[in-house]
């Protein structure tokens, strides 16, 4: 009797904890949401014939705004890159659209800079943290404009910190994250969030099928924020520019072996 007793509170202890972790994550995601929120966008790049939707978040309270060069320029060919016509921003809670312009972008790097033409905007800018220490199995979150829907949020885990990935169609090998999150069309240049809240990468890819030509789900690519900050820094550094409070990042290294696979931009 004294055995079932004791069975029965053990069993109620774990019926506890598992309530209070699935409580934890419940309130993680919500608080993440309420934090990020304020600083994405809904992007619509206009060009001469299309229109694509994407994603983009401010990263300094000046204005400035990244997300991925394959979304604001267009590869008609390897000899030409157009860029976009037109780019439009909204947040998710307004129909108001901003008026966009880039400041510069690196095709390799898959990033782009873009700014608000209009500049007496009260904005929020993300809190970015370091990706370099990510361990296997981590939470994280993203926050992009799905299939030109509007902004949602997935979740999913760490599936291998930072990794070198060669894209076999360009040779270039990029350092990137990888990810189980669902990631589609539009969701280029969305945040990939930590359970502070804090960006520790920007979405840039998945892979849609392996060699032999099968679908696969669940593998998605970000692009680390020491990446992106190191792009921010040099193009900035560039320009002279004063109005940027970013963070420093640290360079990219290069002396891991890269994953070969050919790439489909989520966007």
């Amino acid at each position: 009797m004294r055995k079932a007793f004791f069975a029965l509170i053990i069993i109620a202890i774990i019926f506890a904890l598992c309530g209070c972790e699935m409580v934890n994550e419940t309130e993680s995601g919500i608080y993440v949401a309420n934090k990020n929120l304020p600083c994405v966008l809904e992007l619509t790049c206009s060009f001469q014939a299309s229109t694509s939707y994407a994603t983009g978040f401010i990263i300094d309270e000046s204005g400035y705004v990244l997300t991925n060069a394959h979304v604001v320029t267009d590869s008609a060919s390897n000899r030409f890159v157009y860029e976009a016509l037109q780019i439009k921003g909204k947040f998710y809670n307004s129909k108001e659209e901003y008026t966009l312009n880039i400041i510069d972008y690196d095709i390799d790097l898959d990033l782009a800079l873009l700014k608000f033409e209009k500049n007496d905007l009260a904005l929020k800018a993300v809190s970015v943290a370091a990706s370099k220490d990510l361990p296997f199995g981590a939470t994280v979150f993203t926050l992009g404009n799905a299939e030109g829907y509007g902004i949602s949020m997935t979740k999913g885990i760490i599936s291998a910190p930072l990794k070198n990935f060669k894209d076999t169609e360009t040779g270039v090998v990029s350092q990137v994250i990888q990810i189980d999150a669902a990631v589609n069309s539009g969701s280029s240049g969305g945040p990939l969030l930590n359970i502070d809240g804090d960006v520790i990468g920007i979405i840039s890819f998945k892979i849609k099928k392996n060699n032999n030509g099968s679908i696969i789900d669940g593998i998605g690519f970000a692009i680390p924020s020491e990446v992106f900050m190191l792009f921010i820094k040099n193009t900035l550094n560039k320009s002279d520019t004063t109005d940027f409070d970013g963070a420093n990042a640290e360079e990219q290294s290069e002396d891991e072996e890269a994953d070969e696979q050919e790439l489909d931009m989520a966007a």
